[in-house]
């Protein structure tokens, strides 16, 4: 939080040795006139007593206080990306949280299995296999997990279920569009079938982010 009737003051963070960021002070156009300055996405890696300073790098500025906000960061779920070719749970999407794991448009989980604390609706499967899904997968949903991919030729294998018509789920790998899944409508919430997109390339090669997202409400 800072103030200045002067410009292109500046403000130094360090942590220990570690310079954190550099941070611009505006002219706020007066002494008394507070403005909040934020740096993003500032790594700390350390996990220890250490010593914050901040230090001035021109003269004239005030300086009220400093706030430091931990953003969420998006890792597997459980620690390990799962693997593509591979099998891939619906529940198991990334840790991180709304707007960085998953997108949902409504808040808690509409089953309450208690399996995980978001806001993604998960329940007990009704499938002949797995332990849980993920239903009311609403449009514009989307859900993230971190993988593992080897570069090839795939057919993609979705376990569904729909009472109704025309929807679709939408897969990209990063920044490569894999392609749209039509969804059949299967007659009951509980009568799973499997759909299939196929021969899907995918070029790239190690980590990448797969997305899965709705297209058109009421899939699980």
């Amino acid at each position: 939080r800072v103030a200045s009737a002067l410009s292109d003051g500046q403000l130094k963070l360090s942590l220990d040795d570690r310079t954190l960021a550099t941070v611009t002070v505006p002219n706020t156009g007066d002494w008394t006139s507070w403005e909040t300055v934020t740096v993003e996405d500032v790594e700390i890696t350390a996990d220890q007593q250490s010593t914050l300073r901040v230090e001035a790098l021109d003269s004239g500025v005030e300086f009220n206080w400093v706030e430091f906000e931990k953003v969420d960061v998006q890792e597997p779920y459980n620690g390990t990306p799962a693997t593509i070719p591979g099998r891939i749970q619906a529940q198991t999407y990334d840790t991180g949280g709304e707007g960085v794991a998953y997108s949902d448009t409504t808040a808690g989980n509409e089953y309450d299995t208690g399996y995980r604390d978001t806001d993604v609706d998960i329940r007990e499967t009704q499938d002949v296999s797995g332990e849980y899904n993920v239903g009311y997968f609403e449009d514009g949903e989307w859900l993230e997990y971190s993988a593992d991919v080897s570069p090839g030729q795939y057919d993609i294998e979705v376990r569904v279920a729909t009472t109704r018509d025309d929807r679709q789920l939408r897969f990209t790998l990063d920044e490569q569009t894999l392609g749209t899944l039509d969804v059949p409508n299967t007659g009951d919430w509980t009568a799973w079938t499997t759909a299939t997109l196929e021969d899907v390339t995918i070029e790239a090669a190690g980590q990448q982010v797969l997305r899965v997202e709705a297209v058109g409400s009421g899939i699980d």
